[in-house]
């Protein structure tokens, strides 16, 4: 026992002397997964080994068991799985770019026939975050269709959807009863989400009248469409109504039925053109003059001729934290040498909490955990976990404080709700907002009309996007 925490110390001392920019490395949300009996199945174990799965989007990390084990990290979808030996104390965590880190359990060590997971993220803080994804929104005409993208297929059901994809392009394709597909490609940057209009085509039918007559009038839907012979402009599926006229005598008046995409023809001779009364007389006819009369009441042939020049007009509109550790356990009257020196004289230096002097500090710490930061401007660097073992001098040099910014990826149930942060507009949902301070409280609001307002507190992490979804509700 006494050798394993000469060991740690070894090692936490060490780390000490690598120049603390390097300390990128934290570990968080530590926990032991636990089912009950019925489900256990769901978490399986190991019975020889302890179980960790560290979420991640990382590679190319390197884990030594109590600092001398290596361990081969299984990779999966955002997770890296370790299987540690029994009674593992800690871990010495490292990579070639962001450093070293040793972690040490909450709650002691790591046993067989258990399964844990924590948190593993990386951050720089010379570097800014740049997302990965980005949200694009469809909105659709008509209301009800199905959009398929990188091979995913989805139901629009409220003629809006909203969809987070890799960044770079996607072709896609959209269906809906009754219509033209349309087919495109969006492409997303790590700058703005993007949005898509789309209206789909219907589609059209159409309808040719063919007659006996040459000098007769048709109408289709109650616009004049030519003389003997007429083919309709598009017509949507469903009722129409066509009807023929000589002068002022009908000869043909009735409701013509066609389904989507069709094609029809209608012959009219003989019988089918015997002189009729109007079931109803044509709008069109009616506005053009047809039933204007005389002084003895007779239509005149004025009447005739202005509803023989009526034409319909139609057009189309198409829109264009940090590590957790355990309890600081009760400390003896031993204390160590420590020497802080900072980046500048300005530079401040903080020691569990307090502040403690600028440029360079010297003096003694009792033995155990202590965190260490900088502070300049009101901005704070990382703050470092140190171990202090007695007989042990420390000298640690701190890295210049860094602005910690992180992202926040916002989406709802609806798309278009406003958000405010610190009661300050930011956009609409889904967003992926970047360069909000990091390690402090932000007041999150979303609103839309309709809906009940929703409020939250977030606390980001820096160099990453933390998620929130939100589902309003209706007033």
């Amino acid at each position: 026992m006494k050798s394993d925490l000469l060991l740690l110390a070894v090692l936490l001392l060490s780390c000490c002397f690598v120049p603390a920019s390097a300390q990128q490395i934290q570990v968080s949300d530590f926990c032991r997964l636990k089912r009950p009996l019925w489900k256990r199945k769901l978490v399986p174990v190991d019975k020889q080994l302890a179980t960790v799965d560290f979420l991640t989007a990382e590679k190319d990390f390197q884990f030594l068991a109590n600092g001398k084990t290596e361990i081969q990290a299984e990779e999966g979808e955002g997770t890296l799985t370790l299987r540690m030996p029994d009674r593992t104390a800690f871990v010495r965590i490292d990579h070639a770019e962001y450093g070293t880190l040793i972690w040490k359990p909450e709650g002691g060590q790591l046993r067989k026939k258990r399964r844990y997971q924590a948190r593993l993220w990386v951050w720089d803080p010379t570097k800014e975050y740049k997302p990965r994804q980005q949200w694009v929104v469809f909105k659709v005409s008509p209301p009800e269709a199905l959009i398929e993208i990188d091979s995913l297929v989805r139901t629009v059901r409220t003629g809006e959807t909203q969809l987070q994809l890799p960044l770079g392009k996607h072709p896609y394709r959209i269906e809906a009863p009754f219509h033209e597909a349309a087919e495109g490609e969006v492409e997303l940057t790590d700058s703005a989400r993007a949005v898509k209009v789309i209206r789909l085509q219907p589609f059209y039918s159409y309808l040719a009248v063919y007659t006996d007559l040459p000098t007769a009038d048709i109408f289709i839907d109650d616009a004049w469409a030519g003389q003997g012979q007429a083919t309709s402009r598009r017509l949507t599926a469903g009722l129409h109504r066509v009807t023929v006229a000589e002068g002022l005598t009908c000869r043909y008046d009735s409701l013509i039925r066609l389904h989507p995409a069709d094609k029809q023809v209608i012959r009219l001779r003989g019988q089918e053109l015997q002189p009729r009364q109007w079931h109803r007389q044509p709008s069109a006819a009616r506005a053009a003059g047809l039933s204007t009369t005389d002084a003895n009441g007779t239509a005149t042939e004025q009447g005739y001729a202005a509803r023989k020049r009526k034409r319909k007009q139609t057009a189309d509109s198409s829109p264009a934290d940090g590590l957790t550790v355990t309890a600081p356990q009760p400390r003896d009257t031993t204390t160590v040498a420590v020497s802080i020196t900072a980046p500048d004289e300005r530079t401040e230096i903080w020691i569990d909490r307090e502040r403690y002097g600028t440029g360079k500090w010297e003096g003694r710490l009792g033995v155990g955990f202590h965190t260490v930061h900088s502070c300049q401007d009101s901005i704070e660097s990382a703050p470092n976990m140190i171990w202090l073992e007695a007989d042990m001098p420390v000298e640690l040099t701190l890295p210049t404080p860094h602005a910690a910014l992180g992202a926040l990826n916002v989406h709802s149930n609806v798309a278009g709700a406003e958000i405010e942060i610190d009661g300050i507009p930011q956009g609409v949902t889904p967003s992926i907002l970047l360069r909000l301070p990091a390690h402090r409280p932000l007041q999150v609001t979303l609103h839309k009309a309709g809906y009940k307002p929703y409020k939250t507190q977030v606390i980001l992490r820096p160099n990453e996007a933390t998620d929130l979804s939100v589902k309003l509700k209706k007033k």
